[in-house]
């Protein structure tokens, strides 16, 4: 059994994953300030840094972080709203302020 440094939020919000010049959505499942598990077609291989773009307030902000984990072939469990098949967990290497507010 693991266990986790800091608590899962479950929440549900669109992000886009950039890997170099490409960017693929994607639909976070559970966050916290450290990290985030997303759902998303393309498949990243382990330890990759991306950007994770996450809308707060108005704009697009990056938040940088490494990819930890991946599950391929995820059967979606709202197949109506999300047809991704995998899944990654990102570490984040130091999240702005501005996301972190969203844990006060």
């Amino acid at each position: 059994m693991s266990t986790r440094k800091e608590p899962r939020t479950k929440k549900t919000f669109r992000v886009k994953v950039v890997e170099g010049d490409n960017a693929y959505p994607g639909i976070v499942t559970n966050c916290s300030k450290s990290g985030m598990s997303i759902k998303t077609d393309h498949v990243f291989p382990t330890f990759k840094v991306v950007d994770v773009l996450v809308k707060i307030g108005q704009k697009l902000v990056p938040i940088k972080g490494s990819v930890r984990w991946v599950h391929e072939g995820v059967e979606p469990e709202n197949p109506d709203e999300d047809q991704y098949k995998n899944e990654i967990g990102v570490a984040f290497q130091n999240p702005p302020p501005e996301y972190l507010k969203r844990f006060e």
